[in-house]
């Protein structure tokens, strides 16, 4: 009967639109069971997924109240914020891991931004120049990691070295500007003289100093005898900037 008389079926549609208004115990009892059938019965699930999808796309006047509801949850429910911004990091992480095109995209994109943005590339270099001088794990990673590249990319070789000239040519050509040698002076004196020396223990500033790596001593008896007599940790410094 409700399947042929549409006088029925439309009947029975108001009296339950109506109910599910104004019945909050209605109302809450057909929430739940749809709740648990979205959650257990899979083809349900997909059905309701194609719909609401198919729904989204074809409705603009729908489409703009899920962004408004949308928009407003994220920017109201801390926890709701928190939840979307790990999912997206997880998801963003895994696409580039595992998507090759997009990883490739991801790149040209951040090289672009890197080459045409001045002030994202100034911000971009003073975060990595804090994480290296804040952080001893990544500054190890970076350094083994150049000594690697330099050691088995000629290419690599080739510019460190003529990046190396072209500094000391620089230095060189700027050393009869009284007002560059200066600025270096003050440059090399901020800090210090509070750097102890291990040998000697006298007093140096910090260019005249090197962080004391006492394992490279340890590879060699001989050395390895010589550095426990002479290098002393009494005035060792925990954090070397």
């Amino acid at each position: 009967m409700y399947s042929e008389d549409l006088n029925f079926r439309e009947s029975c549609i108001s009296r339950s639109v109506e109910k599910y208004r104004y019945s909050a115990e209605h109302r809450d009892r057909v929430k739940a069971h749809s709740v648990g059938k979205y959650r257990e019965n899979i083809d349900h699930r997909h059905r309701v997924k194609a719909l609401s999808v198919g729904k989204y796309s074809q409705n603009i006047e729908h489409r703009h109240r899920v962004k408004a509801r949308s928009v407003a949850k994220y920017r109201q429910n801390i926890e709701h914020r928190e939840s979307v911004k790990f999912r997206s990091k997880v998801a963003s992480e895994m696409k580039y891991r595992e998507n090759i095109e997009h990883r490739n995209t991801v790149k040209a994109r951040s090289v672009g931004k890197y080459r045409d943005h001045i002030e994202h590339r100034d911000k971009v270099k003073a975060l990595s120049v804090g994480k290296y001088r804040d952080h001893i794990e990544h500054k190890d990673k970076v350094k083994l990691g150049s000594k690697r590249q330099y050691s088995v990319s000629l290419k690599h070789r080739q510019q460190v070295k003529a990046s190396v000239q072209l500094s000391r040519k620089q230095r060189l050509e700027r050393s009869v500007d009284f007002g560059f040698v200066m600025d270096s002076f003050l440059d090399k004196v901020r800090h210090g003289p509070d750097f102890v020396c291990s040998v000697c223990h006298r007093l140096l500033f910090r260019y005249q100093v090197l962080h004391c790596e006492r394992e490279v001593y340890a590879a060699c008896l001989a050395t390895a005898g010589i550095a426990n007599n002479c290098i002393s940790e009494h005035y060792l410094h925990t954090v070397f900037p």
